[in-house]
């Protein structure tokens, strides 16, 4: 409406981004590293199957990461708000005269529009700006281990078999901050980390009418078939940004990873606590619909500091299975010419995959903790046939 702000470039100097969330960047950054290692043993076993066994890490060091709570009150002010530890939040919230009102230099900000600003956006060591971020600063590490089986059946009477399984039992992250007042940084599985992968594919040449000299020969014959089937255990679900855990709840006790009922996948129990003005912690509507008896989760309250990491190694997002067939004929048709005819089925069971998708994260949700079918999408796609030719000189 005021029309477009010309960039002022290094004009302003020190007094640019007054009233905004400038950000910078950290000097003494260093490229981050890995240290990749590997050791593996491989057999010839009898019926000409070959089975290799490997140990796979890697350590990484020094990952870029960033920290947002430079210009943020001191934890100190903000316990005097917090209800959990006997503060009032109605002390970060006062709404006091605003020393930047109308102030050349603020345009375009609250800070320049409003008559008044709350006790906490006054109480930040820059008043005059909002939040700072420094980015790459060198705080994250990712630990990795696996063991990895790979499995070969040697072609014999028209048949071969690769099998493979990846076991990953670590693949941690540390460094980032949950929670930048408190210092409290993050310990937890990898976003991606799944800790089951296997693989299995193979060829069988079909026997009916193979090297038949025959109408049937050269129309049912030399076909030849290829399967292959994928299956991942669940990546890690991406914590609510608006809860903590219960204290004394095991873990296990609230996971339900990838339970299915009817049209819902559940990741994780929703039994969801509510802070009520005596200090205890009632179950929410929803939450008692489904049958809690205590909370797991705890809203978090204003100015209370996050203690939840950003994942954890119980709640898991649904697995995920795919099986895709391939048949294909060669045929001659003459000495230096043969048709290739080649029919592929991918998703062959038409299996809904829904790995890729988060559990619902909305507190006041029936849905909390799980997926409702019915309205999220799935991340696969349905299963669909193709059929090519090709000529072959």
């Amino acid at each position: 409406p005021d029309g477009i702000q010309k960039p002022p470039g290094s004009a302003l100097g020190p007094l640019t981004f007054l009233g905004r969330n400038p950000s910078f960047s950290n000097p003494n950054f260093v490229v981050p590293n890995v240290h990749q290692f590997s050791a593996g043993i491989q057999r010839e076993l009898p019926w000409r199957v070959s089975l290799e066994a490997t140990y796979a890490g890697s350590r990484s060091y020094d990952l870029e990461g960033g920290f947002g709570a430079y210009n943020e009150p001191s934890a100190e002010f903000q316990a005097q708000c917090d209800v959990t530890r006997g503060g009032s939040r109605s002390l970060c919230d006062e709404q006091l005269p605003n020393p930047f009102f109308q102030v050349r230099g603020f345009e375009g900000t609250n800070r320049f529009s409003n008559r008044n600003l709350s006790r906490y956006e006054l109480s930040r060591p820059f008043p005059a700006f909002s939040g700072f971020s420094e980015n790459q600063l060198n705080l994250g590490k990712l630990v990795y281990d696996s063991a990895q089986f790979v499995a070969n059946k040697r072609w014999a009477r028209g048949v071969t078999i690769n099998a493979s399984y990846t076991y990953v039992p670590r693949w941690t992250e540390t460094g980032d901050y949950v929670d930048g007042v408190s210092g409290l940084r993050m310990d937890g599985p990898y976003f991606s980390h799944r800790k089951h992968r296997v693989t299995a594919s193979g060829v069988w040449e079909l026997p009916w009418f193979r090297g038949e000299r025959s109408l049937k020969g050269y129309l049912l014959g030399g076909w030849s078939m290829a399967p292959m089937l994928v299956y991942q255990s669940g990546r890690p679900w991406d914590m609510p940004g608006n809860v903590d855990l219960a204290p004394g709840i095991s873990r296990d006790k609230m996971a339900l990873p990838g339970k299915k009922e009817g049209q819902f996948i559940y990741g994780v129990k929703p039994c969801i606590g509510q802070r009520q003005s005596n200090g205890t912690y009632s179950l929410i509507s929803v939450s008692q619909a489904y049958g809690c008896t205590e909370p797991y989760f705890l809203i978090r309250e204003a100015f209370q500091r996050r203690t939840a990491m950003f994942r954890y190694d119980e709640f898991r997002r649904p697995s995920m299975m795919m099986l895709d067939v391939n048949f294909a004929k060669m045929t001659p048709i003459t000495n230096r010419v043969r048709l290739q005819v080649r029919l592929e089925a991918f998703n062959l069971l038409n299996s809904p995959q829904y790995d890729e998708r988060q559990y619902n994260t909305t507190t006041s949700s029936a849905d909390f903790g799980r997926i409702n079918r019915n309205t999220v999408a799935q991340s696969g796609f349905q299963r669909f046939v193709q059929l090519g030719f090709r000529l072959v000189f």
